[in-house]
């Protein structure tokens, strides 16, 4: 193992990790580096577009050569391009923030988005989220594992710093994932106290575990009943015509075991 290579991914996975751009300094104490090192390093990750670099505040963030690499996966790709117009056609209907995404290693990896044009409006800035239970699209997902890669997740998070509105243990998550699944949507509301509510279908292909899912999440002021019913269903009618596309019938749940 090249020890500065594993030094540089090392960096670049923290700056992916905190959601505002990160010093030399808080970077270097996270990885255990000593600051030249790490600036050394960080230099040579922002001249390849790895990184980005901010000449005001001196600080990092994840540069457009690190999210090619993500979007060039060929299944992320293919996905974005096969939700692309289902969500055109939603963000038409409701005019409300829309996502697509996947689980990826139990992360949720964003396809494809279209943002609200309100004046207040939910945004997603993220491409990866590496704790998906804390967003309705990501409970939408990880409902479907069996119960030991559940388990097996629940034991990865580190809790003492889940967001307030989300499950606080493995028991809650394990709760939480077992009433998603039987609704047959993901919900979340005032996650941080953000003020956004949101609601999440799975698309169904030919398996027992979505091969995607769509996600709505807006100010709550506008996702109140009856309205967040209205969206629900229209999601849900979406979802079904895509899983049909997928597989030739119209799915709203699991496909049933092949029987011998």
């Amino acid at each position: 193992m090249i020890q500065s290579v594993q030094r540089a991914l090392n960096l670049l996975n923290n700056v992916a990790q905190f959601k505002e751009p990160i010093g030399v300094r808080d970077l270097a104490r996270a990885c255990k580096l000593k600051v030249p090192t790490a600036q050394n390093l960080l230099k040579t990750l922002a001249a390849s577009g790895y990184l980005d670099f901010d000449s005001v505040t001196h600080r990092y963030s994840v540069g457009l050569a690190a999210l090619h690499l993500v979007t060039g996966v060929d299944l992320i790709r293919k996905s974005g391009d096969f939700a692309r117009p289902y969500l055109n056609a939603l963000f038409t209907d409701i005019n409300e923030t829309v996502i697509a995404g996947i689980l990826h290693r139990n992360q949720l990896v964003i396809v494809d988005r279209v943002h609200s044009n309100h004046q207040l409006a939910a945004v997603h800035s993220e491409y990866i989220v590496k704790y998906p239970h804390v967003m309705a699209s990501g409970k939408a997902l990880l409902c479907y594992l069996d119960d030991a890669a559940q388990r097996g997740y629940a034991e990865s998070v580190p809790w003492a710093t889940m967001p307030s509105g989300t499950p606080a243990s493995i028991d809650e998550l394990l709760a939480a994932l077992r009433t998603t699944r039987e609704q047959g949507f993901g919900e979340v509301c005032d996650v941080s106290g953000s003020g956004i509510a949101a609601v999440a279908v799975p698309v169904w292909g030919s398996t027992s575990q979505p091969a995607m899912v769509i996600g709505c999440s807006a100010p709550m002021s506008r996702m109140a009943q009856p309205r967040m019913a209205e969206i629900r269903a229209r999601m849900q009618a979406l979802t079904g015509t895509m899983s049909a596309k997928l597989t030739g019938v119209l799915l709203t749940k699991p496909p049933e075991p092949a029987r011998n």
